[in-house]
C-alpha cells in the first residue's frame, strides 16, 4: 500500500517523516466495505484506527439511531488511542467505502516520538468534539426548515447515501417531515438532487434559514 492514499496534505499524517510513513504502510491494510457493513461493534474495544479514502461512515448509538457521519480523508476511532474503553457506538459503511485500517500500536509509537504529530492529533480530536457540540446546538430548538438547512450546510461534502429516515435521526425530525422540506427546498431551488446526492444551489438562502429558522 502506498502512503499517498492517505491524502496527507489535509490531515494529521502530514507531519510524519519518510521513515514513519514507511512504518505506517507496514502496519496498515486497505479494506473495502459494502453497504451497511459493520466496521465497529458497540461495546467492543478497538485495536485499530480507520482512515476513510472513499465513501462514508455512519455512527449509530445504542438505540441504533444515526447521530454522526464522516467522509473521505477523515478518521474513525482516533480518540481510542488514549483509552481502551469499550465503544458506546457502532459504525457502518456506506456502499463501496474504502478504508485503511491502522494498527493502534504504530499510532502510539508516533505519539511518543513525534511531538508535532501528537499536537496535530489532539487538535483534531478537540475539533471533532467541537463539531459534535456545534451540531447538537445547531438543530436544537429549530423548526424543521432551519434544522434541515443547518444539516445541509454542516454536511455539504457528505450528502450521499443517507435515507430520509437517517437524516431525520440526525436532526430530530420524522422521515415524513424530511421528505416535505426536501421537496420544498427543491421547489425553491435551494437544492437539487443529482445521482442520488443532494447539491446545494443557493447557499445564502440556507444560511438565512439556518440562522432564523
Amino acid at each position: 500500500m502506498n502512503s499517498t492514499k492517505y491524502n496527507t496534505e489535509n490531515n494529521i499524517l502530514n507531519v510524519l517523516n519518510s521513515k514513519e510513513r514507511i512504518l505506517l504502510d507496514n502496519y496498515s491494510n486497505e479494506l473495502l466495505f459494502e453497504k451497511e457493513e459493520c466496521i465497529i461493534k458497540i461495546n467492543s474495544a478497538l485495536h485499530s484506527v480507520y482512515y476513510i479514502t472513499e465513501g462514508m461512515v455512519k455512527y449509530k448509538d445504542a438505540n441504533d439511531k444515526l447521530f454522526f457521519i464522516v467522509g473521505a480523508n477523515d478518521f474513525v476511532g482516533l480518540s481510542s488511542i488514549f483509552n481502551d474503553h469499550k465503544k458506546i457506538y457502532s459504525a457502518y459503511a456506506t456502499k463501496d467505502t474504502k478504508i485503511i485500517q491502522i494498527d493502534k500500536t504504530i499510532i502510539k509509537k508516533f505519539i511518543l516520538s513525534n511531538h508535532p504529530f501528537l499536537k496535530s492529533m489532539m487538535s483534531y480530536i478537540e475539533n471533532r468534539q467541537r463539531f459534535l457540540t456545534k451540531q447538537l446546538f445547531s438543530y436544537r430548538n429549530k423548526r424543521v426548515n432551519g434544522a434541515f438547512a443547518s444539516f445541509l450546510l454542516m454536511y455539504e461534502n457528505n450528502l450521499k447515501h443517507l435515507t430520509r429516515r437517517e437524516i431525520g435521526e440526525l436532526i430530530g425530525y420524522s422521515r415524513e417531515n424530511i421528505s416535505k422540506v426536501l421537496h420544498q427546498f427543491t421547489e425553491e431551488n435551494y437544492i437539487c438532487e443529482e445521482n442520488n446526492a443532494i447539491k446545494i444551489t443557493d447557499k445564502e438562502a440556507l444560511l438565512s434559514l439556518s440562522k432564523f429558522g
